[in-house]
């Protein structure tokens, strides 16, 4: 798939959790404007955040969000941290203490 595909993709993944931030329909939802001009305030910009976290599995920072023009810069953000992860080599693991038998 192309990065103009993959951005295609995204952007319509991002028109429909923003348009569920602002409960309005997806279709209704100006892709050219930016967010904080159709209504967007601060806690709605976390909210969407955390959806992009969830639904795309990549971290955009609300203020990040803030400050893009619109939906297919975010788009475009989002494939860029999609392939290309922040920590690609860290693999985590979780340490399980060992169990007391006087606990």
């Amino acid at each position: 798939m192309s990065d103009g595909e993959a951005v295609v993709l995204i952007e319509d993944k991002i028109a429909e959790l923003a348009a569920a931030v602002l409960h309005t329909p997806v279709d209704r939802l100006d892709r050219t404007c930016r967010l904080d001009l159709l209504g967007f305030d601060s806690l709605m910009f976390l909210e969407l955040s955390t959806a992009l976290r969830q639904h795309l599995g990549c971290d955009i920072p609300t203020l990040e969000l803030m400050g893009a023009a619109h939906l297919p810069d975010i788009a475009k953000r989002a494939l860029q941290r999609i392939r290309q992860p922040a920590f690609p080599d860290r693999i985590e693991t979780v340490a399980v203490p060992e169990r007391s038998e006087h606990a």
